[in-house]
């Protein structure tokens, strides 16, 4: 059960918090951004998501060469889910051996394995509603500037 911090309930960042973020954010500009070609190992569907994602994420995000492998392994998740997905699809969720025994199609471990990576990297990239959110959330207080100097001071 989440329990709530009494004391940073009504919490308020001081004017040094908010300076260290903004500087934090800003050192963040400074690594050499994304590249768009793709690692050997990113093929197929892997590529298609790769090719979808990192213009988006070059746009609208902070992410770096840094990254790179983080964006790999997301990819590559991506594909392993949709062939997992499609094995499940094909031949249902429960196969029979050759001893005419029925077990859970072992495409179902794949698939959750795949989700578990997906929804990891996902969080760290920003590609999450939460995610995206907190981002929006710091860009509008990096926006919003106090009325006048008695506001500035409260803050």
């Amino acid at each position: 059960m989440l329990e709530l911090n009494k004391e940073k309930v009504n919490w308020h960042a001081t004017q040094k918090e908010l300076n260290a973020r903004t500087d934090a954010k800003e050192a963040l500009n400074g690594y050499p951004k994304l590249v768009t070609v793709p690692p050997k190992s990113v093929k197929a569907v892997a590529l298609d998501e790769w090719k979808r994602i990192v213009p988006l994420l070059n746009a609208n995000t902070n992410i770096s060469d840094l990254d790179l492998r983080t964006v790999e392994i997301y990819c590559n998740a991506v594909a392993m889910y949709e062939k997992a997905q499609n094995q499940i699809n094909s031949r249902g969720l429960v196969i029979t051996t050759k001893t005419g025994t029925q077990k859970a199609n072992p495409y179902l471990k794949a698939q959750s394995e795949a989700v578990d990576r997906i929804n990891k990297c996902a969080k760290e990239l920003g590609l999450t509603i939460s995610s995206r959110a907190r981002i929006e959330v710091n860009k509008a207080k990096k926006k919003s500037k106090p009325r006048d100097k008695f506001e500035a001071i409260l803050e």
